[in-house]
């Protein structure tokens, strides 16, 4: 991050009128005024606008007092990218708003659209790679902090250089493992407890085996008899379903007998209806001719009533037309009139130009006096011009000569950056050291655990061959008890078919039913024996087999295992041989500073021969005499009195614009009195007049009575009985002999419906008789299903129970499942508790951190020795002590700060004044250096606001030349100070004064007047 530029408004003691600071193209700069002028406000300003904090953390303390709002405005490059932030605080609403914008070149773009002031502060994070805390300890050396550090004792030193580190991560990260193994402790603990519950469960398999085959058994029974009396069930249902068919025509037959009785009356109540309807058509059809003659009566008096209605629609078409007509004669003269009150608005406007026009030849005299002055100020500004073309060959020069010297600058920066970078880089390799060796360590004890697993398998592969001879052996014992116990149910079987017999059906010798009992007795003894020691041979075998799959699962997980050994031994050649290159590199290191050193001897003398060739040009600029100023101010008036060339101008076209808008007048007033004229005498629609003339003679020919269409209508209305009577003789026409027909054809229809009515009644009778037996059949299927539900229930019962032994088989199998499972959860929980023992040491106090620490002390020792060389000329260096011993024979953990000089060795606490602060100043920049580094944010600025009021003449020359050689490393460095004799070290100053209004700031450029 580079700053550009700052605004301020009512922020701590700057007032109401914004203060600007541009700091765009200088790279060195310091901040000067007297205690108390504002100069730390400033730098409070720029955290307040990046991250919305400063030394005070409530806004409420910023605000100026007496203020309602404040407001920082703060432009900053990163990375070649050109950033601003604004942020305001209002008091009274207490609103804080934040925006953040990317200039592109042409524009301001926002970064975060509609974001907050937490989104704004999350992306200046991003940015900048870098929050508050890091900020202040390593861009902002913030006023009496660089003793903070070294004035705490040793052992604090060591905790607060660690904190800053970040290294109470690693104390976090080895509580976690440490809780890690509690947990892993108790879930092994867990483990155990439930492996041993398991295996007491187990123990109750044969049990369960054996009562699950006789309820198998049981239950194919209770299917077999269920299934006998399905069987019945399903022929008696079929003798039900023949007797429901029956009994469903039954009621078929016994509905349509009804429907046809019904039909029969409605036909024959239909049939005297339409008789009495033929008499009454008979009637009309008599009064024929007396109806005939009053219809014709009432067709005459229509048709008339059709005449007057054409004449009526023809009368409302004329009278449509004559008031079209006159609509459009009101037109016309709305035209005119408008047409009129047109010219006079006209004849308005142009008296209003011509009254202007008069006063703008008014000013005539007053144009020629000022062109007069301006020819007078043109010829000072041509002399003007010369001196200044004069003064920018000399300019041109400069930026030549200033353009090498950026070159030269450029080139040695860029060197001395690239050395810088490559000293980084180098330091960043040796800061991997104690990883990589973390990383060895680690990797050979993965070595050895891949070791113990090969011993592990290898163990097991015999312990496999083992169980399988053992199952081999217990097959072929299984394999001759069932056949022993085969012959024992044959014989068995013999002494049942043969039971009576004197002979024995095995040896055939004379037998006592005695000494048959006893041989039963004797072979059903052998039986159950051997039974009994097949079933513990089948045991042995189903556990062995068991053995052998826990077995193969264990070889499976050590061979997966052991695929890694590959990859770790390729993983440990690589780490070996980076931390061979590492200590390749801390030799590199050591030349790469030397060489820095020498380059830096070069830029001081380059310098000295720039600030010869730019003070021989400032001389000839004095010698030309040209005041920019001066110069100014002439062209100033001259651009004010060209004026009155544009108004002499308009002037002489007003003249001749007088002349016309006279002519114009003239004739507005001819035309407005002829159209005053047309409007008197209505000389306007001549077409239209006409038209409506011929209109009223064509209505007064229509001869159109209203009076009498009103008659007619009347008479026909009232006499509407006549076209009733008409249509009801045509209907009596039309409907006797449809009438006739009907009756003919509805005496078959009942004649055919009484034939259907006896064959329904013969056919119901014998229906009747076959469905009585129904009942009885329905009886018996009640019966059968009772049956079926107590089979159903005793099958059901059963199946609940083989059910119930089912689910105590699986679970005993879950069981097993679960104990393998548990059996390499633990072996896995065993392994990972050893881990996490492994990496609480790894990140304890004397662990991974303490090595870090190391590598930064030694590095934060030879940064500050660099600067302190510059600051003491080589008389001071100082070193770091990580440990001192204690009485009882041990180390105590410290970081104690010995610094060497002309008189010995002497530990920093001893030392005071100027010594003491320049000690001071060359830890806190290299402490700035390490943290921004470890940050990942490029250190790009500096900013010290300290106090450097213990130096004497001497001590203040060479923290000042310090500083500039320390400026080299960075784009912007910014030094606060309120020394006036420390003034003239810095090419460029921000002054800070203030007075009743708040701070103010006036910036005094490179070579400016600091009187």
């Amino acid at each position: 991050m580079v700053p550009i530029r700052l605004q301020i408004r009512n922020f701590l003691s700057y007032g109401e009128q914004p203060q600007e600071i541009n700091l765009e193209g200088i790279p060195l700069v310091a901040l000067v005024g007297p205690n108390g002028a504002g100069k730390s406000s400033l730098l409070d300003a720029i955290t307040w606008a990046l991250f919305g904090e400063a030394r005070s953390r409530r806004n409420e303390q910023l605000i100026r007092k007496g203020a309602s709002e404040m407001s920082v405005v703060f432009e900053f490059d990163v990375e070649g990218q050109k950033f601003r932030v604004q942020r305001k605080f209002s008091r009274k609403s207490n609103n804080h708003t934040a925006n953040l914008e990317q200039f592109t070149g042409e524009k301001w773009r926002p970064v975060v659209a509609g974001g907050g002031v937490t989104t704004v502060n999350r992306e200046i994070k991003r940015l900048l790679r870098m929050d508050y805390d890091t900020f202040v300890n390593t861009v902002f050396m913030p006023q009496g902090q660089s003793g903070k550090f070294m004035n705490l004792t040793p052992a604090n030193r060591r905790d607060l250089l660690a904190k800053a580190l970040g290294l109470e991560v690693y104390e976090k990260l080895a509580e976690k493992a440490r809780e890690q193994v509690k947990v892993l402790a108790g879930q092994i603990s867990e483990s155990e407890r439930r492996i041993h519950e398991i295996d007491s469960e187990l123990k109750k398999r044969p049990q369960v085996q054996r009562e699950f085959e006789r309820k198998e058994k049981e239950r194919e029974h209770a299917e077999e008899m269920l299934q006998r009396v399905e069987d019945e069930i399903a022929q008696v249902q079929q003798k039900r379903e023949r007797l429901l068919e029956a009994k469903v025509r039954l009621e078929h037959l016994l509905n349509e007998q009804k429907a046809t009785q019904q039909n029969i009356a409605e036909t024959q109540k239909t049939f005297a209806e339409f008789q009495s309807q033929i008499v009454q058509w008979q009637e009309v059809i008599a009064k024929e001719a007396q109806i005939t003659e009053a219809w014709k009566s009432f067709l005459q008096m229509q048709e008339f009533e059709a005449e007057l209605n054409e004449r009526a629609s023809r009368l409302h078409e004329l009278n449509e037309q004559r008031h079209q007509i006159d609509q459009a004669i009101l037109k016309a003269k709305a035209n005119l009139e408008n047409e009129l009150r047109a010219k006079e608005e006209n004849k308005s406007a142009v008296n209003e130009r011509i009254n202007a026009l008069q006063l703008l030849l008014s000013k005539r005299s007053e144009v020629e006096k000022g062109l007069a002055e301006l020819l007078k100020l043109r010829s000072e500004l041509t002399d003007w011009d010369e001196r200044q073309k004069q003064w920018q060959s000399i300019q041109q020069k400069r930026s030549q000569l200033e353009q090498e010297i950026a070159a030269e600058k450029a080139k040695l920066e860029q060197k001395e950056n690239e050395l810088n970078r490559s000293l980084k880089q180098l330091a960043t390799r040796i800061a991997q050291k104690p990883v990589i060796e973390e990383q060895l360590k680690r990797l050979e004890e993965a070595k050895s655990k891949l070791d113990e697993w090969r011993q592990r398998r290898e163990s097991a592969l015999n312990k496999r061959e083992k169980v399988k001879s053992q199952i081999a052996m217990l097959e072929a014992r299984q394999e001759q008890l069932q056949k022993v116990i085969a012959e024992v149910n044959e014989k068995l079987h013999l002494l049942e078919i043969h039971a009576g017999e004197p002979k024995c059906p095995l040896c055939e010798t004379m037998l006592t039913p005695q000494k048959v009992a006893a041989l039963k007795r004797k072979l059903a003894k052998e039986k159950e024996e051997r039974e009994t020691e097949l079933e513990e041979v089948m045991e042995q075998k189903t556990n062995l087999q068991r053995n052998q799959e826990q077995l193969d699962a264990f070889i499976a997980q050590a061979e997966r295992e052991l695929q890694k050994l590959p990859e770790i031994d390729q993983r440990l050649g690589k780490v070996r041989e980076q931390l061979a290159q590492i200590y390749e590199v801390e030799k590199e290191m050591e030349q790469l500073a030397k060489q820095i050193e020498s380059l830096s001897q070069q830029r001081v003398e380059a310098e000295r021969k720039w600030n010869l060739q730019l003070s021989e040009i400032e001389k000839q600029e004095r010698s030309i005499g040209y005041d920019q100023s001066a110069h100014q101010q002439i062209r100033q008036k001259v651009e004010a009195l060209i004026r009155f060339e544009t108004e002499m101008e308009h002037i002489r076209k007003a003249e001749e614009e007088l002349k016309s808008r006279n002519d114009q007048l003239q004739k507005l007033e001819a035309e407005i009195n002829a159209l005053m004229q047309k409007l008197s005498s209505g000389d306007f629609a001549h077409k239209e007049r006409t038209q409506l003339e011929k209109l009223n003679e064509e209505i007064q020919n229509l001869g159109y009575d209203e009076k009498q269409h009103q008659k007619v209508r009347a008479w026909l209305q009232k006499n509407q009985h006549i076209l009733q009577r008409w249509q009801q003789l045509q209907t009596a026409k039309e409907q006797i002999p449809k009438l006739q027909e009907w009756i003919e054809s509805a005496k078959k229809r009942i004649a055919e419906e009484e034939k259907r009515l006896r064959e329904i009644d013969a056919e119901v009778k014998e229906l009747r008789e076959r469905t009585s037996h129904l009942r009885e059949v329905e009886e018996r299927i009640r019966d059968l299903q009772g049956k079926r539900r107590a089979r159903e229930n005793e099958l059901r019962q059963i199946k609940e129970e083989i059910g119930a032994l089912r689910n105590m088989l699986e679970n005993l199998s879950r069981l097993e499942q679960e104990k393998f499972q548990l059996e390499q959860r633990l072996e896995q929980f065993l392994g990972e508790k050893r881990d996490y023992e492994l990496l609480a040491e790894a990140f304890g106090r004397n662990g991974i951190p303490k090595r870090i620490l190391k590598n930064a002390v030694q590095w934060l020792e030879w940064e500050a020795n660099q600067l302190l060389v510059r600051l003491t000329q080589g008389r001071m260096n100082l070193r770091f002590v990580l440990e001192t011993p204690t009485q009882e024979g041990g180390q105590q953990e410290t970081l104690a700060i010995i610094v060497a000089d002309e008189l010995g060795d002497r530990p920093y606490e001893l030392y005071s004044g100027g010594e003491k602060f320049r000690v001071d100043i060359a830890v806190r920049i290299a402490l700035a250096r390490i943290l921004a580094y470890r940050s990942g944010a490029p250190l790009r600025t500096l900013i010290i606001d300290e106090g450097f009021g213990s130096q004497d003449k001497e001590g203040l020359d060479a923290i000042a030349e310090t500083i500039k050689s320390v400026a080299k490393e960075f784009s912007k460095v910014i030094v606060v100070t309120h020394l006036d004799e420390f003034r003239d070290y810095f090419p460029a100053l921000i002054e800070v004064t203030k007075d009743r209004m708040g701070s103010r700031c006036r910036q005094i450029p490179e070579n400016g007047n600091r009187t």
